[in-house]
């Protein structure tokens, strides 16, 4: 599954339900609740502990289903009024939970509450006593799957994952509605949106990630279908899109185009909570809730973390009610769970979000102009969109990255990289017969089956003059990719100077492992016999209880084990890419000698960097004094012996 599918799935399920269904009991938690920490919240005595299954708003009613051991069927329904603090019925309930067990919740227009019994296949609605006034039975098929009431009452809707269709089923005469796409074969039917004036729709996805929202008319059964954007994800019960990452945000609607807006005051790693009309909650673990105004601009109010929430989460449902919003505190490992209602307008903040307005066609004007920034201020060659997988490789294959998001990440983290890099030795990394270093930003890297690695991020390859990397413009931290790949083309000086010197700086590598391991314990291959990717840990910072004993540690992973040039990139991205400290696996002096020994060899071979104060890569490490060649001499002598 790719990770916009991912993604997608992920969505989905947090629009079916606030919190995740339960296969099995979990144990309540001990510890309280977070107390008040601003006069603008209101905490809710809406009961606690991590048994919580599933949980549902209307204006000032919450409907939670929760684990209860004291019951009969070991679930309790409970409806609770916000505004007067109070439960207003509580109801134990009679439903079996297993592996897979789900419970989606909701309320109908009228205000009446219901539950979907997916175990039994069917739909129980309630008066707010929590009496039943009506019942639908359903036979429960297996592909059965994201079951939903129109706020009418009058179907229940489900998805025949098998058949890629839509089921509806009258609940006063069982009557069935069957919709069809009418797409081709390959497409799924991923989630419902709702029913907006008079049409329900739904959206759909296929293998490579591509989605569109179908419209089905529920007067004339006429169907229209809209594309998403690509890169985009449409929020669950909403049909507004949006992309999230490298500290940006992009949100539109599916009716409107092209045209995007975002707050310029999105942080890096903030995510998207919640979505209603022009109202945005984003949030930030351990540090903040943001309330964002997408049509006026502001930044409507920010709630910090309580104090000494630690590994806690705060999450945000934007509610009917004007100016409130329920919050649910999960306390992390050993915590409880706490509801809060917030007042976001009682001392709103109104701070400039610094909103932004723009459209696809100025992303990939701002792209072109980047990328041709790039390549005249360092002297490369940036090769994006189609143009993204015109590279020449036996082993690796790759599709284009189209989503001008996606685009602009890897076009910044060209720009940073080569940024970070001192003058002059992007050239001086070029051996002829090479002069052109060249960037292809891709979608996905996969190997032929019988080399490399099955997935890579990056390859550093050469085709004629050219020396390149491409990489996948979808991985995470692209700066740390790049600078693993440029450690490979430091290969190519390094080599060179070993020539020029006459010295075998690199051949002696191996020596700083121990010198009984034959071939310094690496593989010299990326698969194991089964032709599977290599993955022992033994001896490496990943093995269980490593940094109990730093002095067994001689490499930082396996993937370090499989040749030594490997072993040296993984080395230098975790230098490069080091913020405050370095990652533990430089506590091992095995490790940190490898490090000291790559810094003296970039220094010996870049005339640039000679006399250069400290690096990038040098920032963290301790000074050293060591004298190498007598060093690498003597364990030359010791490994002759």
């Amino acid at each position: 599954m790719s990770k916009r599918t991912l993604a997608l799935v992920l969505a989905v399920l947090v629009g079916l339900s606030a919190l995740p269904a339960l296969g099995e009991h979990a144990p309540a938690r001990d510890a309280a609740a977070p107390a008040i920490w601003r006069d603008d919240l209101r905490a809710l005595d809406a009961g606690s502990g991590e048994d919580v299954l599933a949980m549902a708003a209307w204006q000032h009613l919450l409907l939670i289903a929760r684990l209860d051991s004291g019951t009969a069927g070991g679930i309790r329904l409970t409806l609770y009024d916000m505004e007067a603090g109070e439960a207003l019925a509580a109801i134990p309930l009679d439903v079996p939970p297993g592996e897979g067990f789900d419970l989606p919740l909701g309320f109908l227009a009228d205000g009446r509450p219901y539950l979907i019994d997916t175990q039994r296949g069917q739909v129980v609605v309630y008066d707010r006593g929590l009496a039943v006034t009506d019942r639908l039975a359903v036979s429960r098929e297996p592909q059965w799957l994201g079951p939903w009431v129109e706020p009418s009452g009058k179907r229940l809707w489900f998805i025949d994952h098998i058949r890629a269709e839509v089921v509806g089923v009258a609940m006063d005469t069982g009557e069935r509605t069957v919709i069809r796409s009418g797409l081709p074969g390959g497409w799924q039917v991923l989630q419902f949106r709702g029913v907006m004036d008079g049409g329900l729709y739904f959206d759909l996805i296929d293998a490579q990630g591509h989605e569109v929202v179908c419209r089905w008319d529920m007067a004339t059964g006429r169907l229209s279908l809209w594309p998403v954007l690509l890169g985009f994800s449409l929020w669950p019960g909403t049909l507004r899109s949006y992309q999230q990452g490298n500290g940006s945000l992009l949100v539109g609607s599916l009716f409107d185009g092209e045209e995007l807006t975002g707050p310029g005051i999105w942080r890096e790693g903030e995510q998207v909570l919640d979505i209603r009309g022009a109202l945005l909650a984003g949030g930030l673990t351990g540090d903040s809730l943001r309330l964002y105004d997408l049509e006026r601009g502001p930044l409507v109010n920010e709630l910090p973390y309580p104090p000494g929430a630690g590994d806690g989460f705060l999450s945000a449902m934007l509610l009917d009610m004007p100016g409130q919003a329920l919050l649910t505190y999960w306390g992390g490992e050993g915590g409880a769970t706490g509801y809060y209602l917030w007042d976001y307008l009682r001392r709103p903040l109104d701070a400039d979000a610094r909103l932004h307005r723009t459209t696809m066609a100025q992303m990939r004007d701002d792209n072109d102009a980047l990328a041709a920034r790039i390549e005249q201020a360092y002297g490369v060659r940036v090769q994006i969109r189609e143009a993204g997988v015109r590279f020449h490789n036996d082993t690796y294959v790759s599709t284009p990255a189209l989503d001008e998001g996606e685009i602009r990440r890897g076009l910044e983290a060209v720009d940073a990289f080569c940024a970070a890099l001192p003058g002059g030795m992007l050239r001086e990394a070029m051996i002829a017969p090479h002069d052109q270093l060249s960037f292809y930003l891709c979608s996905g890297l996969l190997s032929d089956g019988g080399h490399g690695i099955p997935y890579a991020a990056a390859v550093m390859a050469t085709w004629n003059n050219e020396r390149y990397v491409a990489f996948n413009t979808y991985e995470s931290d692209l700066v740390q990719t790049l600078s693993h790949e440029f450690s490979h083309l430091l290969e190519d000086r390094l080599y060179e100077h070993d020539l020029q010197s006459g010295g075998s700086a690199l051949a002696d590598w191996e020596l700083l492992s121990p010198l009984e391991w034959e071939d310094g314990g690496y593989a010299f291959s990326y698969r194991d016999e089964e032709g599977n990717q290599l993955v022992d840990t033994a001896y490496t910072a990943e093995m269980e209880g490593a940094m109990d004993h730093p002095g067994r540690v001689w490499y930082i992973d396996a993937y370090a084990r499989t040749f030594p040039l490997e072993d040296r990139a993984r080395t230098f991205e975790l230098l490069f890419c080091a913020q405050d400290a370095l990652p533990d696996a430089f506590l091992s002096p095995h490790v940190m000698r490898k490090a000291q020994y790559l810094r003296h060899l970039i220094r010996q071979a870049f005339p640039s960097v000679q006399h250069a104060p400290p690096l990038p890569w040098e920032r963290l490490l301790p000074a050293d004094d060591t004298d190498w060649e007598e060093t690498m001499d003597s364990l030359r002598r010791d490994n002759a012996a």
